[in-house]
Protein backbone atom coordinates (compact mmCIF):
# COMPACT_ATOMS: atom_id res chain seq x y z
CA UNK A 1 0.00 0.00 0.00
CA UNK A 2 2.50 2.98 -1.56
CA UNK A 3 0.93 6.52 -0.93
CA UNK A 4 2.50 10.02 -2.40
CA UNK A 5 -0.34 12.11 -0.58
CA UNK A 6 -1.28 15.57 -2.99
CA UNK A 7 -3.79 18.00 -1.80
CA UNK A 8 -5.03 18.26 -5.32
CA UNK A 9 -6.72 14.77 -5.16
CA UNK A 10 -7.48 14.43 -1.67
CA UNK A 11 -9.44 17.52 -1.23
CA UNK A 12 -12.49 15.51 -2.40
CA UNK A 13 -12.26 12.44 0.04
CA UNK A 14 -13.12 13.45 3.87
CA UNK A 15 -11.94 9.09 4.56
CA UNK A 16 -9.57 6.87 2.61
CA UNK A 17 -8.73 3.75 3.00
CA UNK A 18 -6.15 1.90 0.93
CA UNK A 19 -6.68 -1.60 0.22
CA UNK A 20 -3.61 -4.15 -0.57
CA UNK A 21 -2.78 -3.73 -4.37
CA UNK A 22 -4.07 -1.01 -5.04
CA UNK A 23 -2.56 2.03 -7.27
CA UNK A 24 -1.06 4.96 -5.69
CA UNK A 25 -2.01 7.74 -4.95
CA UNK A 26 -0.09 10.84 -6.10
CA UNK A 27 -0.26 14.29 -4.79
CA UNK A 28 2.38 16.68 -6.42
CA UNK A 29 2.79 19.51 -3.76
CA UNK A 30 3.58 17.70 -0.73
CA UNK A 31 5.67 15.64 -2.24
CA UNK A 32 5.58 12.83 1.01
CA UNK A 33 5.89 9.41 0.23
CA UNK A 34 4.96 6.27 2.55
CA UNK A 35 2.75 3.26 2.83
CA UNK A 36 0.04 3.38 5.51
CA UNK A 37 -3.67 1.64 6.42
CA UNK A 38 -5.71 4.41 6.56
CA UNK A 39 -5.33 7.88 5.50
CA UNK A 40 -7.64 10.91 6.73
CA UNK A 41 -8.60 14.73 5.55
CA UNK A 42 -9.83 16.60 7.73
CA UNK A 43 -12.27 19.70 6.86
CA UNK A 44 -9.18 21.97 7.54
CA UNK A 45 -7.08 20.21 5.22
CA UNK A 46 -5.02 18.38 7.62
CA UNK A 47 -3.60 15.07 6.46
CA UNK A 48 -3.87 12.02 9.15
CA UNK A 49 -1.70 8.95 8.18
CA UNK A 50 -2.85 5.89 10.76
CA UNK A 51 -0.18 3.05 11.36
CA UNK A 52 1.98 3.95 8.24
CA UNK A 53 5.41 5.57 7.22
CA UNK A 54 6.86 9.12 5.83
CA UNK A 55 9.44 10.03 3.97
CA UNK A 56 10.26 12.75 1.12
CA UNK A 57 12.58 10.27 -0.70
CA UNK A 58 11.12 8.78 -3.70
CA UNK A 59 10.26 5.09 -3.09
CA UNK A 60 13.04 3.61 -4.87
CA UNK A 61 15.61 5.93 -3.57
CA UNK A 62 14.44 5.71 0.17
CA UNK A 63 17.25 6.80 2.62
CA UNK A 64 15.05 7.05 5.42
CA UNK A 65 11.82 6.73 6.43
CA UNK A 66 9.89 7.36 9.62
CA UNK A 67 7.34 4.96 10.70
CA UNK A 68 4.78 5.48 13.35
CA UNK A 69 1.52 5.08 14.50
CA UNK A 70 -0.04 8.38 13.62
CA UNK A 71 1.14 10.99 11.53
CA UNK A 72 -0.22 14.90 11.07
CA UNK A 73 1.00 16.30 8.20
CA UNK A 74 -0.29 20.01 8.16
CA UNK A 75 0.62 21.64 4.85
CA UNK A 76 -0.88 25.29 5.84
CA UNK A 77 1.62 24.96 8.68
CA UNK A 78 4.44 23.61 7.07
CA UNK A 79 4.81 21.02 10.08
CA UNK A 80 4.10 17.38 10.53
CA UNK A 81 3.76 15.40 13.70
CA UNK A 82 4.30 12.08 13.82
CA UNK A 83 3.15 9.55 17.57
CA UNK A 84 4.93 6.66 18.49
CA UNK A 85 7.84 6.94 15.63
CA UNK A 86 10.88 5.10 14.88
CA UNK A 87 13.48 6.44 12.42
CA UNK A 88 14.98 4.59 9.92
CA UNK A 89 18.27 5.15 7.81
CA UNK A 90 18.71 2.70 5.24
CA UNK A 91 16.12 -0.01 7.16
CA UNK A 92 18.16 0.48 10.39
CA UNK A 93 16.29 1.73 13.14
CA UNK A 94 18.30 4.35 14.70
CA UNK A 95 15.74 6.42 17.10
CA UNK A 96 13.05 6.49 18.56
CA UNK A 97 10.64 9.06 19.87
CA UNK A 98 6.92 9.04 21.46
CA UNK A 99 6.70 12.66 19.83
CA UNK A 100 8.34 13.89 16.86
CA UNK A 101 7.58 17.16 14.97
CA UNK A 102 9.39 17.50 11.63
CA UNK A 103 8.96 20.59 8.69
CA UNK A 104 7.36 19.76 5.51
CA UNK A 105 8.83 22.69 3.74
CA UNK A 106 11.61 24.96 3.60
CA UNK A 107 10.20 27.33 6.58
CA UNK A 108 12.66 26.98 9.46
CA UNK A 109 11.88 26.67 13.32
CA UNK A 110 13.75 27.54 16.44
CA UNK A 111 14.69 23.96 18.38
CA UNK A 112 17.18 21.35 19.35
CA UNK A 113 19.01 19.58 16.36
CA UNK A 114 20.14 16.20 16.36
CA UNK A 115 22.89 15.28 19.01
CA UNK A 116 26.69 14.45 18.04
CA UNK A 117 27.56 11.72 20.85
CA UNK A 118 31.22 9.95 20.38
CA UNK A 119 34.29 8.60 22.40
CA UNK A 120 37.42 9.73 22.10
CA UNK A 121 40.78 9.27 24.27
CA UNK A 122 41.33 12.72 24.82
CA UNK A 123 37.53 13.92 25.44
CA UNK A 124 36.41 10.28 27.14
CA UNK A 125 32.78 10.57 26.52
CA UNK A 126 31.57 13.74 24.72
CA UNK A 127 28.07 15.04 23.98
CA UNK A 128 27.09 18.02 21.77
CA UNK A 129 23.54 18.85 21.65
CA UNK A 130 23.29 21.46 18.96
CA UNK A 131 20.02 24.22 19.22
CA UNK A 132 19.30 26.16 16.16
CA UNK A 133 17.92 29.68 16.88
CA UNK A 134 15.71 30.75 13.94
CA UNK A 135 16.26 34.83 15.15
CA UNK A 136 14.57 37.02 12.30
CA UNK A 137 14.08 35.74 7.76
CA UNK A 138 17.38 36.75 7.14
CA UNK A 139 19.22 36.07 10.90
CA UNK A 140 19.87 32.66 12.95
CA UNK A 141 22.37 31.19 15.06
CA UNK A 142 22.97 27.95 16.41
CA UNK A 143 24.53 27.17 19.62
CA UNK A 144 26.10 24.18 20.76
CA UNK A 145 26.77 23.16 24.08
CA UNK A 146 29.32 20.39 24.13
CA UNK A 147 30.26 18.19 26.98
CA UNK A 148 33.42 16.05 27.42
CA UNK A 149 33.85 13.58 30.63
CA UNK A 150 37.69 14.41 30.76
CA UNK A 151 39.83 16.42 29.01
CA UNK A 152 43.43 15.73 28.80
CA UNK A 153 46.27 18.37 28.58
CA UNK A 154 49.56 17.20 27.84
CA UNK A 155 52.54 20.18 28.38
CA UNK A 156 55.18 20.27 25.38
CA UNK A 157 58.34 18.44 26.81
CA UNK A 158 61.51 20.53 27.20
CA UNK A 159 62.53 19.06 23.60
CA UNK A 160 60.02 21.12 22.08
CA UNK A 161 60.14 23.90 23.87
CA UNK A 162 63.44 24.62 21.82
Amino acid sequence: MLYRLTYKQLNELEYFHLAEGHDEIRVDTLSAWGKAEVIRRKSDGVIEVDDGTYTACPPMQSTWRLRGHKFILDNQSGKGIAHDVTLYVHDVPVMYAPYLQFPLDKRRKTGFLFPTLGLTSTGGTEVAIPFYWNIAPNYDATITPHYMSCLLYTSPSPRDRG
